[in-house]
């Protein structure tokens, strides 16, 4: 998913893999997602159960807001408001560095 990031190779990518854009696009967002440093698989799932699907959507967070959702969400080794607040700085980041 990584190399989808030009245009060519995301037309190659849809005619290899037999999706439909839209589902490409979802799995290029969730991948930028869980690639946030230290995020990790429980903490994506976590976040999509919550409807948090990018990391756009991620950006758009309060994180006191985004604490107890998240922790409700992770029952063992919940995120800390620290951790939430640096995954929310990484996902503004990496919206506005494209």
């Amino acid at each position: 998913l990584r190399q989808a990031t030009s245009p060519t190779r995301r037309e190659a990518l849809l005619r290899e893999s037999h999706l439909m854009p839209n589902d490409l696009e979802a799995a290029v967002a969730g991948a930028r997602l869980a690639d946030l440093k230290g995020l990790g698989a429980v903490n994506y799932l976590a976040l999509r159960q919550l409807g948090i699907l990018s990391t756009e959507d991620l950006a758009r967070q309060d994180p006191l807001t985004l604490l107890p959702r998240w922790q409700a969400a992770v029952r063992e080794r919940p995120p800390t408001l620290p951790q939430i607040r640096l995954w929310n700085r990484a996902a503004r980041q990496a919206v506005s560095t494209g």
